[in-house]
């Protein structure tokens, strides 16, 4: 079991792992340290990218255009392991350009946690700006905001694209996502000794998963 991914919209085809997915595909990307325990997944679909997960070292593994057209970040909890590399995001993301403020989508308390790291950065930022310039995604961009959900239970809705939330019994999050209603799949934490995400996929993710593959046909 795992956390669901998928992603809409936008032009741009992306490749990793010399893999090329194009603007209707959706995939599922590796990102952060190859370890089990700090599960992390880049969902690229319609040309959207949803990353889950916040684990530390995860600013060095993504590119810099998934960085710089990243749409939302999906916290599975709050606690350290699961969040040390959120600040990583914040700022390569931001470097590589872009252009918005990032969106960060978790458990209660994310919002307060999100607020301090915005605080914690802001003189960072300011220096580094008198040091180097705006970075190529401009000032604004360098907050990170809380994601509305769009219902209690339904974290984000493109129309084609939904991110479900559930609660487990340690009160890490386990996401569902769709993609244009039928491609799906559902991530969260290991449980115990058990990192299977499903019958073909396991934590640490390896290389690039293809849950759909549009046809030029």
């Amino acid at each position: 079991m795992a956390l669901l991914l998928a992603a809409c919209g936008g032009s741009e085809s992306v490749g990793t792992s010399n893999e090329v997915i194009a603007p209707q595909d959706f995939a599922l990307l590796p990102c952060g340290l190859s370890a089990a325990e700090r599960p992390c997944a880049l969902a690229v679909a319609g040309g959207k990218r949803l990353l889950f997960g916040g684990a530390s070292g995860i600013g060095e593994t993504l590119s810099d255009a998934d960085l710089r057209q990243l749409d939302a970040v999906f916290l599975f909890s709050l606690r350290a392991i699961d969040i040390e590399g959120l600040d990583e995001i914040r700022n390569h993301s931001w470097q590589a350009g872009r252009a918005r403020p990032l969106p960060v989508y978790g458990p209660v308390g994310t919002d307060r946690v999100i607020s301090g790291l915005n605080l914690a950065y802001e003189q960072a930022d300011a220096l580094r700006i008198v040091d180097e310039g705006i970075p190529p995604g401009g000032f604004d961009a360098a907050i990170l905001i809380a994601g509305e959900p769009a219902s209690p239970d339904l974290m984000f809705d493109t129309g084609d694209v939904q991110v479900q939330k559930s609660l487990r019994s340690d009160q890490s999050l386990i996401f569902d996502i769709v993609y244009q209603g039928q491609s799906s799949m559902r991530l969260q934490k290991c449980r115990d000794e058990d990192c299977t995400i499903n019958d073909e996929l396991s934590w640490p993710l390896q290389q690039t998963h293809f849950l759909y593959r549009h046809s030029k046909n």
